[in-house]
């Protein structure tokens, strides 16, 4: 199997306050998604994010307060996960509960191995 990750972007319950903890409901669905994937082995790793943090740019390694982008825009979480390929990687996520949301989104990468 290959390594994917799956990339969080959106779906805060609050837009207004993406640092809100999530509600017992929200919880409930991520635990019942996550449950199989658990099971079968395939989740390797992940959290979500708080969404303060520092950007470091260029060779001159300036430093700067972020990401400041959209709410809607910034990674909200992550994790690894196991997949024959994207197509599968791809299907696996699209139960994800941040999908039934208004603005959120999984991105899905695979993770070149080195």
């Amino acid at each position: 199997m290959k390594n994917f990750i799956y990339l969080f972007r959106g779906g805060e319950a609050d837009p207004e306050n993406p640092a809100a903890a999530p509600s017992a409901e929200e919880l409930l669905l991520w635990d019942q998604w996550m449950k199989p994937l658990l099971a079968e082995d395939r989740v390797t790793g992940g959290d979500p994010l708080v969404p303060t943090g520092r950007v470091i740019r260029s060779k001159h390694k300036i430093v700067s307060d972020g990401p400041f982008t959209e709410g809607k825009e910034m990674v909200g979480g992550y994790f690894f996960l196991k997949a024959h390929d994207l197509k599968e990687a791809v299907a696996l996520s699209k139960n994800c509960p941040i999908l039934q949301t208004a603005d959120g989104t999984v991105e899905v990468r695979e993770v070149h191995q080195l």
